[in-house]
């Protein structure tokens, strides 16, 4: 008897917790949300060449040496240099725009140096290095160099290309000449 009552006893303890975890079971209900994220990128981005701007010019001495430049448009511009012994080394101010309203734009010159003429000839012995560096103010003064490259929106930047004559001697009567590449990218950084 003792011994059927403890199988009765645990039999309804067996019924209560299989009933209880049936009753938790029935009664759990899980809740999800599922779903997709997207990030409106609804900011003006736009750096360009202000047009309106006078390309600035380093002084040349005598006839044969020239420089000059334009704005073929607010993306474009050219620039063309003579150099010989009296001018050496001449440069030209380009002004560049970031007219964006909120974000700040980081600016990378890449120069793509003079190595052949049109002849395939190899003529990169009479040219220095060409730089490209962007100044905080119109005249370019030495130490107001754009130290990070980077514009605040509403900003501008100007940009100093310089084409040098290397110190090797041209030969006599003879013209070298090539083509080089000032590339600029405007990459948007922070928010103002």
């Amino acid at each position: 008897m003792k011994r059927r009552k403890t199988y009765i006893v645990m039999a309804v303890l067996l019924a209560v917790l299989v009933l209880g975890i049936g009753y938790a079971t029935v009664l759990d209900i899980e809740l999800n949300i599922g779903g997709t994220a997207n990030i409106n990128a609804n900011f003006d981005f736009d750096v360009v060449f202000d047009t309106s701007h006078t390309i600035t010019y380093s002084s040349v001495t005598g006839n044969d040496a020239s420089i000059s430049g334009s704005y073929t448009d607010t993306e474009n511009a050219t620039l063309s240099v003579t150099l010989d012994t009296d001018n050496r080394e001449l440069f030209a101010i380009f002004k560049v725009d970031n007219n964006s309203d909120e974000l700040s734009a980081t600016l990378d010159p890449y120069v793509t140096q003079i190595t052949v003429d049109e002849n395939d000839e190899t003529v990169s012995q009479y040219f220095g290095t060409i730089t490209a560096v962007f100044y905080t103010d119109a005249s370019c003064t030495a130490g107001n160099e754009l130290s990070t490259n980077k514009v605040a929106a509403g900003s501008s930047a100007y940009l100093k290309v310089t084409v040098p004559m290397s110190t090797t001697d041209i030969p006599v009567d003879d013209v070298v000449g090539a083509e080089f590449n000032v590339q600029i990218t405007a990459s948007p950084a922070e928010i103002n």
